[in-house]
């Protein structure tokens, strides 16, 4: 069993995994089957961003975006995993403009799979987030 928290910028945690995960034997095994890497499902499940899939039977999902991953979990479970076909919302997620996998701008300023500043320029009308000291 496992956690897998985030929080924002003012330090709040999202409500998206704060209960203990645990992964059923279906889920590791489609894992094994479906994700060619050496990662294991607990580190991807811990690197990656939430995601909602609405299409997908679940409480809560995750996408790994370097093998495309959707994990679903039911009920504090990670019970299977996908290859995502795209049906995803991706509230408040950005694109990287080098990788074109998501992002969660208040987590990284730059991509955590290729290392590509997103600190996406200043437009009119919009808040700029700034991190550390002013």
């Amino acid at each position: 069993m496992f956690t897998a928290t985030s929080q924002t910028a003012g330090g709040e945690k999202r409500g998206q995994n704060t209960v203990p995960v645990t992964i059923s034997e279906h889920a590791r095994e489609q894992w094994a089957a479906r994700m060619q890497t050496d990662i294991s499902l607990k580190t991807a499940w811990e690197q990656s961003v939430a995601v909602e899939a609405p299409e997908a039977d679940s409480t809560a999902a995750r996408l790994y975006p370097p093998c495309n991953a959707l994990l679903v979990v039911k009920h504090a479970t990670v019970t299977t995993v996908l290859h995502n076909d795209g049906r995803l919302n991706t509230p408040g997620l950005i694109e990287c403009p080098a990788c074109d996998d998501l992002v969660d701008p208040v987590d990284d300023d730059t991509c955590p799979w290729c290392g590509e500043d997103c600190t996406e320029p200043t437009r009119p009308g919009c808040v700029t987030l700034t991190r550390g000291g002013i």
